[in-house]
């Protein structure tokens, strides 16, 4: 997890930042309330550790391999012992 977020993190917080100012920008009057800026920096924080959380598991889940459908496939071996040697079969038609 550390490497994904050494290598990332600068665009996370980027991209977190753009859009929470657009969002803030839109919708909120920053200079009315100060407890509006502690709320603003916690949604930027929450975000921030979402976008990482959910890009590491997305990067996880595609070195993840489903075993279970191999395990279930009935394969003939693709050997045969010849004379104490191993003989590999090819029968493709390339």
């Amino acid at each position: 997890m550390l490497e994904y977020l050494k290598a990332h993190i600068i665009a996370i917080i980027i991209g977190v930042s753009g859009f929470l100012s657009a969002m803030v920008t839109l919708f909120v009057n920053v200079g009315d309330l100060i407890s509006i800026k502690w709320l603003i920096l916690f949604i930027f924080i929450f975000l921030i550790v979402v976008s990482i959380l959910v890009g590491y598991l997305y990067n996880m889940r595609q070195y993840v391999t489903d075993y279970s459908l191999i395990k279930k496939l009935k394969l003939r071996p693709l050997h045969r012992e010849v004379d104490g040697n191993e003989l590999f079969l090819n029968k493709s038609s390339i």
